[in-house]
C-alpha cells in the first residue's frame, strides 16, 4: 500500500528511509570486497606455512636417506654391490644373513608428492637423492653443516642429499 502525500501523489518510500536510497548495497559490496582481501591474505600466509612444513620434510626425510645410503654402503661385504638400486633395498636390506633396515619406509618427495630422483652411483646404484621439483625453496640461509651449500639455491633439484664417496672412504 502506498503512502500518500497531502498533495494526493502517492511517496516513493516510507518517510524517514527517503535518504537512505542504495546505502545499504554499496556498504554490503564494500563488506564482499574486504572480506575478500582479508581471505585472500589469509590463504597466502596458509601457502606459505604449508611450503615451509613441507621443506621441512624435504630436508629430514633427505637427511634419513643419506644416512640410509651411507649405513648401506658401510654393511657392504666383498662381493657386495656397494650402493643401492631403490629405497625399497634400503628399507628391507637382504644381502647378508640377517635382515637389515637402514631406512624406515620409502619416502615420497614431500615437495611434489611424486618418487626422488636418484643420483647415480659410481658402478651403479644410487649414492642421494632430490627433489624433481624446480620451484624455489623459501630457506635460503641458516643450513646444517653438511647442507650448507643448500644456501641461496634457486630450485629445490639443487639441494642434494647423498653420501658422497671420498678418497677416506665414505663422506659428508
Amino acid at each position: 500500500m502506498a503512502v500518500t502525500m497531502r498533495s494526493g501523489r502517492p511517496r516513493a518510500c516510507p518517510p524517514g528511509l527517503a535518504g537512505q536510497r542504495g546505502y545499504g548495497y554499496a556498504f554490503a559490496l564494500l563488506a564482499v570486497l574486504l572480506l575478500g582481501i582479508y581471505l585472500a591474505k589469509v590463504g597466502e600466509v596458509w601457502s606459505s606455512q604449508q611450503r615451509r612444513a613441507r621443506e621441512a620434510v624435504l630436508l629430514q626425510q633427505g637427511d634419513e636417506i643419506r644416512r640410509a645410503v651411507a649405513s648401506y654402503v658401510a654393511a657392504t661385504q666383498e662381493g657386495q654391490p656397494r650402493y643401492p638400486k631403490s629405497l625399497a633395498e634400503l628399507v628391507q636390506d637382504e644381502r647378508g644373513t640377517v635382515l637389515r633396515r637402514h631406512l624406515r619406509r620409502a619416502y615420497r618427495d614431500p615437495i611434489t608428492g611424486l618418487d626422488w630422483a636418484y643420483i647415480d652411483a659410481p658402478g651403479g646404484g644410487f649414492l642421494g637423492v632430490y627433489s624433481k621439483s624446480l620451484a624455489r625453496p623459501l630457506k635460503q640461509a641458516g643450513f646444517r653443516p653438511p647442507y650448507r651449500g643448500f644456501a641461496d639455491q634457486r630450485t629445490y633439484q639443487a639441494w642434494r642429499f647423498a653420501a658422497w664417496p671420498s678418497s677416506r672412504g665414505l663422506g659428508r
